[in-house]
């Protein structure tokens, strides 16, 4: 996932077998000094989470890799997304991205994620219309009659590829476990992890979502 230039928006190659790419908007907001945000599944935005604090602005690995930014020799952010947040986390290069921002270099980030095979079934009789469809056109652009007009090479083979392409779709999946635990012990969990980090008064937020 790269950067587009002169901008701190992020977007993905086209993923294989499909051309939906995923993007990232929001990387600036990434090293939040808050613990506790809550996440909107519904805006589609894809945040960028962190799993650990800035550092000081005086730590000496974070002055070596923002040495490392202005050289634009930051090795890629480590990021793993997951489809249940609809985001993605930081696993590493925590330090790596807050030199980028301090020193305004978008980095790049590999994106790594858990996916599944979802076999592909073509439908011989659609295989069939689009064949006989390319032979008609191609026989009357031979006639010249004055209707048809060429049809563009990449429109053909992305027609072609999208009916005769049998290999398995990878589908960006994450998956969960139920628990048999009574939400009760749930909600002390996370009172205790609130109080932990100070933020006790929150837990009316959170229980109202």
């Amino acid at each position: 996932m790269r950067p587009k230039p002169g901008t701190w928006t992020f977007e993905t190659e086209p993923l294989r077998r499909a051309q939906a790419r995923w993007w990232l908007e929001d990387a600036r907001d990434a090293l939040r000094e808050d613990p506790l945000f809550f996440i909107d599944w519904w805006h589609g935005r894809y945040p960028l989470l962190n799993l650990r604090a800035p550092a000081a602005v005086d730590d000496g690995r974070l002055k070596w890799w923002r040495k490392k930014a202005r050289e634009e020799a930051l090795p890629p952010v480590l990021l793993w997304y997951l489809s249940c947040l609809n985001g993605y986390v930081i696993v590493d290069g925590h330090l790596r991205l807050q030199a980028a921002l301090l020193e305004d270099r978008p980095p790049s980030f590999l994106v790594a994620y858990s996916a599944y095979e979802q076999a592909v079934r073509p439908d011989p009789a659609a295989q069939r219309a689009i064949l006989d469809s390319y032979e008609r056109h191609a026989r009357e652009l031979a006639l010249r009659l004055p209707q048809r007009r060429p049809i563009g090479t990449e429109s053909i083979n992305a027609t072609l590829i999208a009916a005769f392409d049998d290999r398995p779709l990878l589908l960006p999946r994450s998956y969960g476990w139920a628990t048999r635990r009574p939400e009760a012990q749930w909600l002390d969990e996370v009172r205790a992890r609130l109080a932990a980090i100070g933020r006790s008064e929150a837990m009316d937020e959170f229980a109202a979502r």
